[in-house]
């Protein structure tokens, strides 16, 4: 028994990947608050790591899947990405400017992939980046997570580990004196908007910063935007429009940031 144990524990470790100080050329790279950065995959390395499959929803057919790639969760186990201190949020970039922000405990818990292949057809290739891509259908109850649907990504080549304090969670700070509505509509905003979106200098890049949007004109300059948008913007068919309740959310919390005169950086 003893003999067996020592034999385990001289075998060659399969957990984490190997990264390198990042170079023009990368498939894949990744920065922000790492106690090394930035690192890389060349094409050659990330198509080499051992792929894994997951069952989803394509958000863009409404069809079922089998997605086949590497697995995020393999980048966070010993020898991978050397996370800083306090960084809990990996925000993936995507086509377009479109982002993806994905707490760490998520990626480890849900195990996404960054998929080559959907049903054995290519989805992307190391010039279009990956898809980042969700087992819906192998974890029950995830499809309910409306932000799930936000963090199907396409074009993936780079991501930032953040700390969500210092970046979403500053973002998203309701100025004093604002009300319940704007505080609810901060929650409304990073699970809707903050795809394509900046507020105060983080979200995506796809839409227009919107810190000070609502500096004039109100709430109904927003609400009036919001019929289809969702659905025409992110190429989503089945993406249902905003509730009116939710509109005016948001709208408020804008409306606070906005005349707050602050912009959080």
């Amino acid at each position: 028994m003893r003999t067996r144990f020592l034999a385990l524990l001289a075998l060659p470790g399969c957990a984490g990947v190997g990264l390198h100080e990042a170079v023009p050329g990368d498939a894949l790279v990744f920065e922000g608050r790492l106690e090394r950065a930035p690192l890389g995959l060349s094409p050659a390395e990330l198509a080499a790591l051992p792929p894994a499959r997951v069952r989803g929803t394509d958000p863009w057919t409404g069809a079922p899947a089998t997605f086949t790639g590497a697995p995020v969760a393999l980048f966070l186990e010993d020898g991978g990405l050397p996370l800083g201190r306090g960084a809990d949020l990996l925000a993936f970039h995507g086509a377009g400017g479109r982002r993806a922000a994905v707490p760490v405990n998520a990626v480890r818990q849900l195990r996404p992939v960054l998929a080559a292949e959907e049903d054995g057809r290519p989805a992307g290739g190391p010039l279009d980046g990956r898809l980042l891509a969700w087992p819906d259908l192998d974890a029950p109850g995830l499809a309910t997570d409306p932000r799930v649907r936000w963090w199907w990504l396409r074009g993936v080549k780079r991501v930032e580990a953040l700390s969500w304090v210092e970046s979403d969670g500053k973002a998203l700070r309701v100025p004093p004196g604002a009300g319940d509505e704007a505080r609810r509509g901060a929650g409304d905003f990073a699970t809707s908007c903050m795809t394509c979106h900046r507020v105060r200098g983080q979200g995506g890049t796809a839409g227009p910063e919107l810190t000070r949007f609502l500096g004039s004109g109100g709430p109904p300059r927003l609400t009036a935007l919001l019929p289809g948008h969702l659905a025409a913007r992110s190429g989503q068919p089945g993406v249902p429009d905003l509730p009116a309740a939710a509109a005016g959310r948001i709208a408020a919390f804008l409306e606070a940031v906005a005349r707050s005169g602050e912009d959080g950086r």
